[in-house]
């Protein structure tokens, strides 16, 4: 997977991420932002990937549309990891 499309689909997250209540996450996902854009390499995006998904799956997911948001947002992860084992 390329550098630049792994960057893109963290954001799509980051962009799900955004619909919740939640000041944990909401920090959180600044200082990912920040991570993942400063990624230099495939590597340091899927490490800050997977402590996204620490935070997202810590996060309360109560409301209906906020877990099919959860399950969006683990769809997008499980992709990226499918194509980086590949890579």
């Amino acid at each position: 997977m390329e550098l630049k499309k792994a960057k893109s689909l963290v954001n799509d997250i980051l962009d799900i991420c955004s619909h919740f209540d939640d000041e944990t996450l909401t920090e959180a996902c600044s200082g990912i932002y920040n991570d993942v854009h400063a990624a230099k390499n495939i590597e340091n995006v899927i490490s800050s990937l997977r402590e996204l998904m620490v935070f997202i799956n810590e996060s309360p997911w109560e409301d209906y549309d906020l877990q099919d948001l959860k399950e969006e947002a683990e769809d997008i992860f499980n992709k990226i990891m499918e194509e980086y084992d590949e890579f």
